[in-house]
């Protein structure tokens, strides 16, 4: 795998991005930041933003300079984050070195069975990921063995 890499966990809330970055953290990697989507809104770093298109897509090109900035001093950089439109995805592949991005399916049945489900009327724009991955079936641990096979 080239280094430093950049690897997006995307999916609706609830959908195991968080989780399995950690995971990943856990199991494999030490020179690594994980930009939390949830987190890095919580930070303000913006001032409040809502979510509208327009602040989503702010939100998003300051985690593609902080992952960028990661990126440049030599970090791997796990972004969890829900990233709803393609364009947002395509930027962060057009500005992020050696991106993969981690698509992650769950049903809103299982998603709403997880703690601090949040229903939403946010539609998520589907893709072509790197890798589609099924979190309502697979356990973190498959779906780990499988991002770093992809990686």
């Amino acid at each position: 795998m080239e280094r430093p890499f950049a690897l997006l966990l995307t999916g609706k809330p609830n959908s195991g991005k968080t989780t399995i970055a950690y995971a990943l953290l856990q199991k494999q990697f030490r020179n690594c930041l994980i930009i939390d989507g949830d987190k890095h809104r919580e930070m303000q770093f913006l001032g409040e933003l809502g979510f509208s298109k327009e602040d989503i897509l702010l939100n998003n090109e300051h985690v593609i300079k902080l992952a960028r900035f990661a990126q440049d001093q030599g970090f791997n950089v796990i972004i969890s984050q829900i990233a709803p439109y393609i364009e947002q995805r395509d930027n962060m592949r057009k500005s992020l070195k050696n991106f993969y991005e981690v698509y992650l399916n769950c049903t809103d049945i299982a998603r709403a069975s997880r703690p601090n489900y949040y229903s939403t009327e946010l539609i998520y724009e589907l893709s072509v990921p790197d890798l589609y991955l099924n979190t309502d079936i697979a356990k973190i641990d498959e779906c780990v063995d499988m991002i770093l096979e992809m990686l």
